[in-house]
């Protein structure tokens, strides 16, 4: 009983020290979502389709950014140096005009769209993030958790987004594999960008630079 009557007491302790830190602070989770798989394997890969729907309907892929991708193709998220593993998905989706667009010939051009960029960002579970936003002299302030995938929306705004590119069908460890046999040492980690134009795997430091069509062919180039 006595066990019991402390662990109440200490539930009841860490409830009120949470309702003095939520006073000052709104908690949300903003977006995020817990990672799809083990976070400290995550394929970018084998993650898209949750993430792209996280990104919402009508979302499309412009751009694949990963950071620090060991050669059996996956990113340990649950690693603790600096800079940290991450992987950053951007899309775009139509949005019609606002009500106060400008007109063409007051920062418009000819043949540009209006589109909500959007950016989802795998990282490393469970931190802690304190963010602070002004818009029309009114400022707001909150916190959140993030679970490890976050998705971000930004305003409307009107350009012509890069060229869209089809989910990424190629295995980063099929990649890592082409690499190895061009030098590339499998206790490296590797920057792996996709875009409309194909893949680019980079080790910094390394002299390592491969470029891959998007159905995956060999190189056509490689430095080091």
């Amino acid at each position: 009983m006595r066990a019991l009557g402390f662990l109440l007491l200490v539930v009841v302790a860490v409830g009120l020290f949470m309702v003095g830190v939520f006073s000052y602070t709104t908690f949300v989770l903003a977006g995020s979502r817990r990672l799809p798989g083990d976070p400290a394997h995550f394929d970018p890969v084998a993650s898209f389709p949750a993430v792209s729907a996280l990104a919402g309907e009508g979302a499309r892929l412009v751009q694949l950014d990963a950071r620090f991708v060991g050669s059996d193709g996956t990113l340990d998220l649950t690693a603790r140096y600096q800079p940290s593993p991450t992987v950053e998905y951007r899309f775009a989706r139509p949005a019609p005009a606002p009500k106060d667009a400008p007109p063409l010939g007051a920062g418009r051009q000819a043949g540009d769209e209006w589109f909500v960029p959007i950016e989802v960002t795998a990282a490393r579970p469970w931190q802690w993030h304190t963010v602070s936003r002004s818009k029309g002299g009114i400022r707001t302030r909150y916190q959140y958790v993030d679970l490890g995938l976050t998705a971000r929306e930004r305003d409307v705004r009107s350009g012509t987004p890069n060229r869209f590119a089809p989910p990424p069908a190629c295995s980063f460890a099929g990649l890592w594999q082409l690499a190895r046999e061009r030098g590339a040492p499998a206790t490296a980690v590797a920057t792996i960008r996709y875009d409309a134009t194909g893949y680019r795997f980079e080790i910094a430091g390394g002299g390592i630079g491969l470029r891959f069509t998007p159905d995956c062919r060999p190189p056509q180039g490689l430095s080091r």
